[in-house]
């Protein structure tokens, strides 16, 4: 397909006019009330390349590291999906053969025990969900010092952005058929949420988003929106976002949409660039809204508005819409 946008018009700052007075007389309104400041209390998240911190991923980015690596067996054999023929999809093989990936180790050794899942429990449900449980346990230690058992019938909204897995929803159905049913099939994606508030035991409003990939941007807008207005006694929330955790399957249909890039990397605003190449992680944030001077001096951010529009009729149903 062939999309046609117009070309955003230039424009150029030359100065600033006026004062608080013309601002609210032209936005409608006085500035937000200082109890409704909303603070990014943390950041924190396992992605590829060990940035399994915030302060860690940020040094892989601002070293412009490249967390792509060749598909390694311990995922999978990709001799078996992966062809250099330019018309790989024709035999129902992907063009590439990277991604980015996360190390083994940071997908292993989850403790099921701690969860109040069994082994068995533990092995039907897709690894995105495990990891997310680890990370978001992690999350809350960081950004307001809690741990598991401290989260029990706390009012902390959540809202988790999760475009779904990878992996077969009949995955352990065969050899451990109880245990595949108790967990709900797989752990689907829409299960997420409800993972994480049994596992947690949080009672605050809780949200799934899937909007592809504005999913983790939608998620905080309305974690932003739901600790802003306390009323129900809810001042704190968590945004989480878990990339898909990879199987080979989707590698090949992808590359016959023509999506994937043949390169094995994004080439992003680079005219190399030949399609998109996938990537997994789990990341989030602590929201909090407070006027509090020493969650003020703590926050690492300040999360001070957001916005959502849908662009509505476009060339196709997935295409972007140029003036939005």
């Amino acid at each position: 397909q062939t999309w046609i946008m117009d070309q955003p018009q230039q424009l150029k700052l030359e100065a600033l006019e006026g004062d608080q007075a013309g601002l609210e007389a032209i936005i409608g309104g006085p500035p937000i009330a200082r109890n409704k400041d909303v603070h990014v209390m943390c950041g924190h998240c396992r992605f590829n390349g060990s940035g399994n911190h915030l302060d860690r991923a940020w040094l892989t980015w601002s070293t412009a590291t490249d967390g792509f690596i060749e598909i390694p067996m311990s995922r999978w054999d990709v001799a078996l999906y992966y062809s250099e023929d330019t018309n790989a999809a024709a035999f129902g093989k992907a063009g590439t053969k990277h991604c980015a990936m996360l190390d083994f180790n940071d997908m292993a050794g989850f403790d099921n025990t701690y969860f109040g899942l069994t082994e068995r429990e533990a092995e039907c449900i897709v690894p995105g969900q495990r990891v997310l449980l680890e990370v978001m346990a992690e999350t809350f230690k960081i950004g307001l010092n809690l741990d598991k058992p401290q989260l029990a019938g706390r009012p902390i909204a959540c809202s988790i952005a999760d475009i779904g897995p990878d992996w077969s929803s009949f995955a352990c159905k065969d050899t451990h058929e109880q245990e595949w049913l108790k967990v709900g099939g797989i752990g689907y994606s829409n299960l997420s949420c409800s993972r994480v508030g049994w596992a947690f035991g949080m009672t605050g409003p809780m949200t799934q988003v899937d909007t592809a990939c504005s999913s983790a941007l939608v998620a905080a807008n309305i974690i932003h929106g739901l600790v802003r207005k306390t009323e129900k006694g809810v001042t704190e929330g968590i945004m989480m976002s878990w990339i898909n955790f990879f199987s080979p399957f989707p590698f090949v249909g992808l590359s016959a949409a023509g999506m994937l890039g043949r390169l094995g990397r994004c080439a992003t605003f680079n005219e190399s660039a030949n399609g998109y190449n996938r990537g997994e992680g789990v990341g989030g944030l602590i929201a909090k809204c407070s006027d509090s001077v020493k969650d003020t001096e703590s926050r690492v951010a300040s999360f001070l508005s957001s916005f959502i529009n849908q662009d509505g009729r476009s060339a196709s149903l997935t295409a972007p819409n140029g003036p939005s």
